[in-house]
């Protein structure tokens, strides 16, 4: 078992640093062309619908709802669809609407549907050519629009994305507001760079609305939708842009408990959607995107093995050792005169492994950042805690290969 050990963690070693480096390297290549501003439109504005699927979600939608009529855009109409919540959502949005909201078209579902449904529902009844499918815990800014669609210059441009920002309140949020800027905003960025963008944000995504009538809706039977339909978009040629120049808000877990069932079912959507489209790996019609997608997963994969097998192993030697200890009556004293520490055996192996994560993981973080223009002082807690960040996603990861393996279902939170 050591040996496959040893094995296994020189080849996730050398796969992630190559994977980080090249990272790095592309973000440095594209940092001008990423934040480049298009002309905006100023006139024969195209209908724009703004969809925003709602479950249990009184404590934010209003924020939504306030964020929505301040878009600087002239032709607009908003459909709000509550999803059967169990809490004040649809009295809230009532409520709301009764202040005066003339292009506001609200569907109050008695039954839970569940978000795939909810969107597909909003887009047969929508007007505009163009569609936003956004959650209704994301705030956006005026702007927003204006930004976005001259992203869809070129016809076969199906869907365009945004920056995804925090306003954290606790530490553990502000380690996500790193990982959402530099893991998600700006990977999203230059995979689109690539044509090989593998997910549309849920918290906003602007479609081109023909685009559906060709490859189909949301797939209502898988838990990540967002993903699922960027897989089918490479597949049909539709092209996925990424504005970084204009950003929505959206809120993220508050605790350890939230954030694992969050992961949970990200990433078991995500073995589901590679699943159901298996087709795509090593597939030469589609670019680097047919490659980038396995080789991602084989990093995960491996890391996953090397986690279990370490963890194995740290546990058998830590029962020998405390076995031992007992035979000497726990002397530590007399342990520690005798010990040899050999360094270079210690970084040569699973040591190595971990100091280099660390050490590609701050570079990665810092220089995402200093591109974005995010002040590192003002978030080095958050920064600093991204850091070992890397060991929980073996977590998230184990959990949810037993859950896509066992396929238990999730409800939509």
């Amino acid at each position: 078992m050591e040996l496959i050990q040893k094995l296994m963690i020189y080849v996730v070693w050398f796969i992630s640093t190559y994977f980080v480096i090249l990272f790095i390297l592309l973000v440095l290549k594209y940092r001008n062309q990423l934040f480049e501003k298009k002309p905006q439109i100023k006139s024969n504005f195209p209908l724009v619908s703004v969809i925003v699927p709602a479950y249990n979600e009184e404590e934010n939608i209003i924020s939504t709802l306030k964020s929505l009529k301040k878009i600087d855009y002239p032709k607009l109409e908003f459909i709000i669809i509550n999803d059967g919540s169990k809490d004040q959502t649809s009295k809230k949005i009532t409520e709301y609407l009764k202040k005066g909201s003339k292009n506001i078209r609200f569907i109050d579902n008695f039954k839970n549907q569940g978000k795939s449904a909810v969107l597909n529902q909003g887009i047969k009844i929508s007007k505009g050519e163009f569609v936003v499918c956004m959650d209704a815990d994301t705030v956006v800014l005026p702007n927003v629009l204006k930004r976005t669609l001259p992203e869809f210059s070129h016809e076969k441009v199906g869907a365009v994305t945004v920056s995804i920002d925090l306003k954290p309140k606790n530490l553990l949020q502000k380690i996500t507001e790193i990982e959402y800027a530099v893991g998600l905003s700006l990977s999203i960025g230059i995979l689109c760079k690539l044509d090989s963008a593998h997910v549309t944000p849920g918290p906003f995504t602007v479609f081109r609305k023909s685009m559906f009538d060709e490859i189909g809706g949301f797939d209502e039977k898988n838990i990540t939708e967002d993903s699922e339909i960027a897989y089918r978009m490479q597949k049909y040629g539709y092209k996925i842009r990424c504005c970084l120049t204009t950003k929505v808000y959206t809120e993220v877990p508050r605790n350890f408990k939230g954030l694992y069932k969050q992961r949970r079912r990200w990433y078991t959507g995500a073995l589901q959607t590679l699943s159901k489209h298996r087709d795509i790996i090593f597939n030469k019609k589609l670019g680097i995107f047919g490659y980038f997608i396995p080789l991602n997963y084989a990093v995960v994969l491996l890391g996953v093995i090397v986690f279990i097998l370490s963890s194995i192993l740290s546990i058998n030697n830590l029962i020998k050792d405390i076995s031992f200890y007992r035979l000497i009556d726990f002397n530590f004293l007399q342990i520690l005169k005798q010990v040899e520490i050999d360094l270079l055996s210690f970084f040569s192996l699973f040591g190595l492994l971990i100091l280099t994560s660390f050490i590609l993981t701050a570079v990665l973080a810092f220089v995402g950042l200093r591109i974005i223009n995010k002040d590192i002082k003002k978030r080095l807690i958050g920064y600093i805690g991204f850091l070992p960040f890397f060991i929980l996603y073996q977590v998230f990861w184990i959990s949810s290969i037993f859950n896509f393996i066992f396929k238990r279902e999730f409800e939509w939170k």
